[in-house]
This record gives C-alpha cells, sequence and structure tokens, in this order.
C-alpha cells in the first residue's frame, strides 16, 4: 500500500531541503583554481585600483548629472563651486573606501593558515559583507581621501569646474584655452586654425567633443558684452553712433575671448542668448583626473594594508614635514 500524499509531499521538501544544503555547502567551501586565482587578484593592485576608479568614476557622473537636473553649472555663483568640491570629495571618499574593501579582501577571508574560510562568492558566510561594511566606513579616513582627492584633482584639473555640467553662456566646464577677441568681430581665419588645433587637442570647451568644425565663440557673448546684438552688429560694420560710442565707454565693454566650439553649442548658445533662457550641456571631462586620483587613493590604502611599516615611516615623515613649516 502506498504511502499517503502528504508522506510523498512531506518527501519531495526533504529532497530540495538536502539539494539547497548541498548547494550551499558547495558555494561555502574552497573551489580550487577559482579561489586561488580571486585571492592573487584581489592580493595584487589591479583589485584595489579598478575598484577605486570605477567608484570615483561612477560616483563623479551622478553628481554631475545631479547637478544638471537642478540647474546647476560650473558657472552658478557659490552654488556651482560648493557642489563641485562635495562631488569631488565624495567621489574620492568612495573610491578610497572601495580601494580599501579590495585590498583587505584577500587577507580577510583567509584564515591564520592561508586556507580559504569561505567560497570566492560566500566568503566566511553571509556575515562577510557586513563586516566589511561596518569596518570600511571610517569617518577619519574618508575625509582624508575627500581633502587630498580634492587638492589633487583640482592641481592636475585646473580647477573643479570639470565636476559640472557647462552653461553655454558662460565658459565651459572643460575650457582650457582661448585667444583675445577683437570686440564683435569674428575669428578670422588663422585665429579659426589656432582654435581647430585646440578643439582637436582638448575639445568643445562646453561639451569636450573634438569632432566636426570649428566656432570660435565670444566669451562673454556679444549680446551680454555689447547690450544687444544690434549693437554688436553695429559694432562690426562700424556704423556705431558717436552716442553709442559715448555708452558704450561709460558702461565698459568688458573684454571678450574665443573659445573652440562645436556647432551643436553654438546653436544651443543662440537659443540661450536669444530668450534668456539658461541651457546646459553635459561633458566628458575629468575622466583622466579623476583616475589618477583614484589611483593616487588606491595607492595610499593599498600600502596602509600591504606594507604598514613603510606606510607609517612614509606618514612620520609627513608629519615632520608638516611641523616644519608650521607657523
Amino acid at each position: 500500500m502506498g504511502r499517503p500524499w502528504g508522506d510523498r509531499r512531506g518527501s519531495r521538501d526533504t529532497d530540495a531541503t538536502n539539494v539547497f544544503s548541498s548547494v550551499a555547502e558547495t558555494l561555502g567551501t574552497d573551489t580550487g583554481p577559482i579561489e586561488d586565482l580571486t585571492r592573487r587578484a584581489t592580493e595584487s593592485f589591479a583589485a584595489p585600483l579598478a575598484a577605486s576608479t570605477a567608484a570615483f568614476v561612477v560616483t563623479a557622473r551622478v553628481a554631475r548629472r545631479s547637478a544638471y537636473a537642478l540647474g546647476v553649472s560650473c558657472a552658478t555663483p557659490m552654488v556651482g563651486a560648493a557642489l563641485s568640491v562635495c562631488a569631488v570629495g565624495a567621489s574620492a571618499a568612495l573610491a578610497g573606501q572601495a580601494a580599501r574593501q579590495a585590498t583587505e579582501w584577500g587577507v580577510g577571508h583567509r584564515d591564520a593558515g592561508g586556507r580559504g574560510k569561505g567560497s570566492w562568492l560566500f566568503p566566511s558566510g553571509l556575515g562577510f559583507a557586513r563586516r566589511y561594511a561596518d569596518a570600511a566606513w571610517d569617518e577619519r579616513e574618508m575625509t582624508t581621501d575627500a581633502i587630498f582627492g580634492s587638492l589633487m584633482y583640482a592641481a592636475l584639473g585646473r580647477g573643479l569646474k570639470s565636476a559640472m555640467p557647462s552653461d553655454v553662456s558662460h565658459p565651459g566646464a572643460v575650457a582650457r584655452r582661448s585667444l583675445p577677441a577683437n570686440g564683435a568681430h569674428y575669428a578670422n581665419e588663422g585665429q579659426k586654425r589656432t582654435l581647430a588645433r585646440w578643439m582637436a587637442k582638448d575639445g568643445c570647451h562646453h561639451c569636450g567633443t573634438k569632432v566636426g568644425a570649428v566656432i570660435g565663440d565670444h566669451m562673454p557673448p556679444n549680446k551680454v558684452a555689447f547690450g544687444s546684438s544690434a549693437a554688436a552688429e553695429a559694432f562690426r560694420d562700424g556704423t556705431q553712433t558717436l552716442w553709442t560710442r559715448a555708452w558704450q565707454a561709460i558702461r565698459g565693454v568688458p573684454k571678450q575671448r574665443f573659445f573652440p566650439q562645436c556647432r551643436p553649442c553654438s546653436d544651443l548658445q543662440s537659443v540661450a542668448v536669444r530668450t534668456g533662457v539658461k541651457k546646459l550641456v553635459m561633458h566628458g571631462g575629468g575622466v583622466k583626473v579623476g583616475v589618477a586620483v583614484a589611483g593616487c587613493v588606491a595607492a595610499r590604502h593599498y600600502a596602509m594594508a600591504r606594507h604598514p611599516e613603510e606606510y607609517a615611516r612614509w606618514e612620520a615623515e609627513l608629519e615632520k614635514i608638516k611641523f616644519r613649516f608650521a607657523p
């Protein structure tokens, strides 16, 4: 006589439990070559460097997108500068914590005999993530990384403005070089050749693109500098009245400069200046500087974890230098 239906269902439940237990046990043990490969990768500098770079670039991109959504650019008074500092500081701080976790992972999941305490997927069980999450958020180290990263970013990137979007009515976030403009006159052929060479190397000063025809972008725009498009056109044609010249002399026409600009940004700028509406554009600038900052932050945490004695001596030497120059 067969077993009741309830007994057969209980048997299947028991079998399923055994299967899941077997899978969990397999994931919770050393998996041989995969485990060894993962350990060697995390013990090298590649893992913290990759983790730090990814954290910095992603955080910086999210901060820039958030500023764009809020209508804040590198030209926004005070708020733009404040958000630039926050964006770079937060990116460097998170990059440091990512590097710290990646550096310590290779050591944290090994026992005293060098054997794996868990698998590459669940090292030391599910408590691993909680333990390292608690250990990683070190406020002192995050503050150090934020200050160090911001100073380095500012030194290498000529300021922090590339952390924010560009406002097409102002010099762009990735502006590097410019030429003196001839008042409201457009750029001549010689100036265009120079601007084209700069654009091929540095990109459009607003969006960073390096392809397409170059435009000699007046900064500030002619309408802003001369008060109206008609006044700027009269200056170009030499038809200014005596009263207009006197008024321009009294109000003071700001010195204009040519920046390399692409055609799409030029068209968008025309709309922004004509309508008086703020127009922002995103850019991909600051990535190389961010990678360099992330690399230095990762190197600091790698040295601190893998070579603590050498790092302590280096830190002591820095303290001596600081006290030597202190007032």
